[in-house]
């Protein structure tokens, strides 16, 4: 049987997820305090296009995001994608 490619989804747009945790009223210390890293590595992965966390990390922000926000991980913030569903067009890709 030969393996059918997988849809990969865009990736998550963690400056978006880390200013709507902001707005529901976690600092930047508080997020650095529940994922357990310094208040520099969370304003680097808001602020840093293209940084990426490790999984365990990542998983706590996203957890703690579908929390706070009372969405499901489905609805998480991605790159490429404006507010509502229209796909932004980016030069060069």
């Amino acid at each position: 049987m030969t393996p059918k490619p997988r849809h990969r989804p865009a990736r998550v747009d963690w400056f978006r997820v880390i200013v709507n945790l902001e707005r529901q009223g976690y600092s930047i210390r508080d997020l650095a305090f529940l994922v357990e890293r310094g208040k520099g590595w969370i304003e680097h992965l808001k602020n840093s296009p293209g940084a990426e966390p490790r999984y365990d990390d990542g998983s706590v922000l996203l957890d703690l995001w579908c929390e706070a926000m009372d969405k499901p991980l489905t609805d998480v913030p991605r790159e490429g994608y404006s507010i509502g569903t229209a796909p932004v067009i980016c030069p060069g890709t």
